[in-house]
Order: structure tokens, then sequence, then C-alpha cells
């Protein structure tokens, strides 16, 4: 992994942890959360 997608991907971790306010999310489920996240976000214009 890149380290620009690395630091996408920890960006990611922290918007989805203050937006639940959960502290500590098992890291599998968060990357899998990233990656549904980025898909929609690729297919939808906000």
């Amino acid at each position: 992994m890149s380290g620009e997608s690395a630091a996408k991907l920890a960006a990611c971790h922290r918007a989805i942890n203050i937006f639940l306010g959960i502290e500590k999310m098992p890291m599998l489920n968060q990357s899998g959360i990233c990656r549904d996240l980025e898909a929609f976000r690729n297919n939808v214009t906000i």
C-alpha cells in the first residue's frame, strides 16, 4: 500500500470514529467500511 493510500485510509478511519463516536473499531471492519464508502463516492457525485 502506498503512503498516500495508507494516509487516506487512516483519515477515513478517523472520520468513521468521529462520525460514530467510537474510539476503537476493529481495523478489518473499518477497512471494509472505507472500501464501501470509497466505492460509493466513486459512483455518486455529491
